[in-house]
């Protein structure tokens, strides 16, 4: 073997150590357990590297849980490369007894098990059918696993990154070890070419040094391509490449810096922005989704995927379910965006309404198209967001009583709230999404604007809606890092079991479903992570199992004029 080589893989071994950080991913460790208790509690684990009571080098993470709504408690700690102990802080200022029992790691792998092991600060112990039952002394009190772990986290070593690193790290050193050997050899070589070289594969690593891992861009409201295998599902995915591709564009370093140049430079140039994603209408402050791409939709088109919702509407029925379908007008149809030269959102969404009327009756289905109670209000307030999407509280509003009208058919008892029901505020932020968080707007990111320039088109105060009895609702959300779904209970509502089930526009229903009925289970099913894009309405495959436990009275699927296309997706594995 030529020295060169054994140089180039030696330099290519040391630069994998120095690197391990991008392709070696240490897990967050899992910790679960059941608690039966009352009112707000704090939980806080440490985890001593050392089989002491000194505590002092330790990995920490806290939790906190509304022991009245909740027994089932989780968290997670990063990077725990070894634990010889565990401790468990718990503050509760008016806990009387705490019951814990079936305190487990990763996912089961370590159990703290051996209720004899336990010891207690500020509070006395009794073991009673495997449950630890503590008697607290002080509103902050300690209980230590007293028998030595060895607990770790999971591990998990990135291939694709690793190859990476490993090609383009030893082109590099081969191609350097030659240059070096040339100059050498022949006096009048440029050292400016070795130079040259070595500035080029650096900059070959600046954008894979830091690749973003997440399975969702909060910033940009959707699912980042994640990667398949050479082998998927048992068979060669012959469209690796291409994956690969999408993946690497998702996530490359300064992804976000040279898109936002990219944006601003075209942005300044431009009078009315448009792009293959939106608008950015300069004159009137309003953004629009809105592409090329969306075609009307033919009545045959409608007929197939009405269809499957007719499948789905008597699977439904087999199981006493009543399904209610909301189908949520786009913004376009209502604000009409004036600057759109190659297509007309009018000739796009003509007629739909018709259609739509058409097919449900042909399948008896309730579906909701609040298209003219929304285009004919008169109260002045905007039914959607200038800077987003998703329709508005008021927009909400006003679907939530078209839904609600037809609900009232099948259940008299049912109250339709009013809006003597609520109290209101303003804000020229807008509010719409999963986390019910306050932002400039989400559309702001489909067009390519940056949040502090979107920070100027925010020039209307929005008005939002809070029920008189707000105090009343919990919420618990699901733990469950692979689904998106929040439990709503209200004590005056309606004896009946809902689920809202559908696209990101069901969140601003949520300011009016759950003060419906006694309990909502809100379930969405875009941008989930863990789920693709492309499964995002398999909905059978990843929700059938929670629709049977729950077991509603009433499912409501709230979808979009875009999603219609998706439904051939309901029932495929």
């Amino acid at each position: 073997m030529k020295k060169r080589n054994v140089i180039s893989i030696i330099i290519t071994i040391i630069c994998i150590i120095l690197t391990n950080k991008f392709w070696f991913n240490i897990k967050p460790l899992q910790i679960a357990f059941n608690a039966i208790g009352t009112g707000n509690t704090k939980f806080e684990f440490f985890l001593n590297k050392k089989d002491n009571n000194d505590f002092k080098k330790v990995k920490y993470g806290v939790v906190e849980a509304n022991l009245d709504d909740t027994e089932n408690i989780e968290l997670f700690i990063n990077r725990v490369h070894k634990a010889k102990k565990v401790k468990i802080t718990i503050t509760s200022p008016n806990q009387k007894n705490l019951i814990l029992s079936k305190i487990s790691l990763r996912y089961d792998k370590y159990k703290l098990d051996d209720l004899d092991a336990f010891s207690a600060e500020n509070a006395t112990l009794k073991i009673d059918e495997n449950k630890l039952i503590i008697t607290p002394k002080a509103k902050s009190f300690s209980i230590i696993y007293n028998k030595p772990v060895n607990i770790k986290s999971a591990t998990k070593i990135d291939i694709k990154i690793l190859i990476v690193i490993a090609v383009l790290t030893f082109l590099l050193s081969y191609k350097l070890t030659s240059y070096l050997a040339d100059f050498k050899i022949i006096n009048n070589a440029s050292r400016l070419d070795i130079i040259f070289l070595l500035i080029f594969f650096v900059l070959l690593f600046i954008p894979m040094s830091n690749i973003n891992k997440a399975k969702i861009s909060v910033k940009e409201n959707r699912t980042l391509t994640q990667l398949s295998g050479i082998i998927d599902d048992g068979k060669i995915n012959f469209n690796f490449g291409n994956n690969f591709n999408d993946w690497y564009n998702d996530r490359f370093f300064l992804r976000k810096f040279i898109l936002k140049s990219y944006f601003d430079i075209r942005y300044a140039i431009t009078q009315n922005y448009y792009n293959s994603q939106g608008l950015i209408d300069k004159k009137n402050k309003i953004l629009y989704i809105y592409s090329d791409k969306i075609k009307p939709i033919s009545l045959s088109t409608l007929d197939i995927n009405f269809q499957e919702l007719n499948k789905f509407n008597t699977f439904c029925k087999e199981n006493g379910i009543k399904l209610y379908i909301l189908i949520v007008t786009p913004k376009e149809t209502i604000e009409v965006p004036q600057y759109i030269n190659t297509t007309n959102a009018t000739v796009v969404y003509k007629g739909i309404e018709n259609k739509i009327s058409l097919i449900k009756r042909k399948y008896a289905l309730n579906v909701i198209y609040p298209y003219t109670a929304i285009k004919e209000q008169k109260d002045g307030h905007y039914m959607f967001f200038k800077t987003e999407h998703h329709w508005t509280d008021d927009g909400a509003f006003i679907g939530y009583n078209s839904l609600l009208k037809e609900i009232k058919k099948d259940y008299p008892k049912v109250k339709i709230l009013d809006k003597n029901d609520f109290n209101y505020f303003y804000n020229k932020q807008v509010r719409g999404d999963f986390s019910r968080e306050f932002t400039e707007g989400l559309t702001c990111n489909y067009v390519g604007l940056s949040n502090k320039k979107c920070k100027k088109y925010l020039d209307t105060k929005y008005r939002y809606y809070r029920h008189k009895d707000f105090k009343n609702l919990s919420v618990k959300i699901d733990n469950d890092p692979y689904k998106l779904v929040k439990d709503y209970y209200y004590p005056n509502g309606v004896n009946l079991r809902a689920i809202l089930l559908g696209t990101s526009m069901s969140e601003n229903l949520c300011e009016f479903i759950p003060f419906t009925f006694k309990h909502v289970k809100r379930i969405r099913n875009i941008n989930v992570p863990n789920i693709k894009t492309s499964d995002e309405f398999k909905i059978m495959k990843y929700y059938k199992k929670d629709i049977l436990n729950y077991k509603p009275d009433i499912l409501i699927l709230c979808i979009t004029y875009e999603n219609i296309y998706k439904l051939n997706q309901l029932f495929k594995d």
